[in-house]
């Protein structure tokens, strides 16, 4: 499943980050360029197909239909969504739904330009612990919130949580668009197929790995990591990547190949399209009515909520390896607010450790 998300993340990136001239790789390039401008993005990712075949001859007929199963059960998977980008304020506004085992699931996310806050629609919490509730209610034993508290609001994440989880918010930037088109010039040229107002190109691994090399800045260096260990991972994957200049349209046609330890091969098919225009609707930050924080929020989601899922000791190195590797986003105020915050997620020993690390992080700044 990692593996089918890394696809995803891949052809987004070259969905997102991507745009007549007088050859179909000029065109190509153009075409990606003006796509990148418009402030409108409808998208859909469809799993087309998964296929398992186990490394084991000797498989039994049980594993066999769990395989067949999991087949079934992830082919036609979809991936809906929008991107709105305002003109003015640059605040964005992102809407997913996604069909996940036959159930619906729907996301809203907006972004404050200014402030680089976070605005999550409160409801899709409950859907999600609906949907994990029908699966692993034993392992993951959690609680919808009263429909009435957050009915019609929004979290507030604010850049400094995001910051201390998560490691420092990063944006794509403009040059991240430029790299990808001068990447385009390297390639060969009659490897741009036209087909009327349609040019495909046909991405390999080896180009993608070379892509990856280009990602060079600050910014760039995690993705630059995750791209190149996700690709070494696949045995082989290709991407059809067709532009429409007409229409403003892409299609990307991914096939993806991966064999695990055990020896289990999966072969992946996803396809997905995705149409730019410009638009004059303006994106509207939720207001400070219509938010709850992301403290309060917490509070509520571990309401009644049994110990079972307290942090392991792995978990919990893990986390304070995070805020170490952050201190620099945190500050005297911010560390009593985490403090304030994590309590409800610790045991006592934890807490203790957790206290510790931030207060040998304001030290160090006295």
């Amino acid at each position: 499943m990692k593996k089918f998300i890394s696809t995803i993340g891949l052809l987004a990136v070259l969905f997102i980050f991507t745009g007549c001239g007088p050859s179909p790789q000029e065109q190509y390039k153009e075409e990606l360029q003006n796509q990148s401008k418009m402030n409108y993005e409808s998208f859909k990712f469809t799993l087309d197909n998964v296929s398992i075949k186990s490394g084991d001859k000797n498989a039994d007929s049980e594993d066999k239909l769990f395989n067949d199963v999991i087949e079934k059960q992830f082919k036609g998977m979809s991936l809906n969504g929008s991107i709105l980008r305002d003109k003015k304020s640059k605040d964005i506004l992102i809407k997913l739904n996604t069909n996940l085992l036959g159930q619906d699931l729907d996301f809203e996310l907006f972004t404050s330009n200014k402030t680089k806050d976070y605005y999550v629609k409160a409801d899709s919490y409950n859907q999600v612990v609906g949907f994990i509730q029908q699966f692993s209610p034993d392992k993951y034993p959690l609680q919808e919130i009263d429909q009435k508290m957050i009915e019609g609001k929004y979290i507030l994440i604010t850049k400094e949580i995001m910051d201390a989880t998560s490691g420092e918010t990063s944006e794509v930037t403009k040059d991240s668009g430029k790299k990808l088109i001068k990447f385009l010039d390297t390639l060969d040229k009659d490897s741009f197929k036209k087909d009327g107002d349609k040019i495909t190109h046909r991405f390999t691994k080896k180009e993608l790995l070379e892509y990856s090399k280009t990602l060079t800045d600050k910014e760039d260096k995690e993705s630059q990591k995750v791209l190149k260990e996700q690709l070494d991972k696949l045995d082989k994957i290709t991407i059809d990547l067709t532009v429409d200049t007409k229409n403003h349209t892409k299609i990307g046609k991914v096939s993806a190949k991966n064999t695990v330890e055990t020896g289990d091969t999966y072969t992946v098919k996803l396809s997905a399209k995705q149409n730019a225009k410009d638009s004059n609707t303006s994106v509207k930050i939720p207001s400070k009515a219509n938010t709850i924080s992301f403290e309060e929020f917490a509070k509520e989601a571990v309401r009644g909520v049994t110990s079972d899922i307290q942090m392991t000791d792995e978990d919990m190195k893990e986390f304070l390896d995070a805020v170490r590797e952050n201190k620099d986003s945190i500050d005297s105020r911010t560390a009593e607010k985490y403090k304030e915050t994590y309590r409800e997620y610790l045991t006592d020993e934890q807490y203790k450790e957790f206290v510790k690390v931030l207060d040998e992080i304001i030290a160090e700044k006295a």
